[in-house]
């Protein structure tokens, strides 16, 4: 979760300095064609990405399942291995209720869990890392000020 938030902060800041960076130029077209770039590298990035072990099981298709197992481990004898804690774990999954992972045992945990979660999505550094830099250049610093 740390990461995540990290990579969307970072995300931001970068896209900031590009549009700092370039908008003296004008040049909204090449502002546009950086932001593509990472979209297209994810896009033709998917399609080598194998289909999930998990999902393959859930259709019906184990030997595929195991291929994409002994492909992503190198070792058939791991991937044999996972596959048959994948199809326990898969058997287990409706014996689980939602009463159950909130109640007894679990309910702390998964308590603090959301808790965090809610709190992390509510604290706006997001908002803040947006606007800073148009509250900045309005209270009277230059855009070579704003990003230093």
């Amino acid at each position: 979760m740390m990461a995540f938030q990290l990579s969307i902060t970072l995300g931001i800041l970068l896209a900031l300095g590009v549009g700092t960076a370039l908008t003296p130029s004008g040049n909204w077209r090449l502002m546009i064609f950086l932001a593509v770039i990472p979209a297209a590298a994810q896009i033709v990035g998917m399609f080598f990405v194998p289909e999930s072990p998990r999902f393959l099981l859930s259709v019906g298709k184990p030997e595929a399942a195991l291929d994409v197992l002994c492909r992503i481990r190198g070792n058939r004898a791991k991937a044999v291995l996972e596959l048959a804690e994948i199809q326990e774990v898969k058997e287990e999954e409706g014996k689980v209720s939602w009463g159950d992972l909130f109640g007894g045992h679990y309910r702390g945990p998964m308590l603090a869990g959301c808790g965090l979660a809610i709190l992390s999505a509510l604290d706006g550094i997001n908002a803040i890392m947006y606007y800073s830099t148009g509250a900045s250049s309005k209270s009277g610093l230059c855009a070579a000020q704003v990003l230093c």
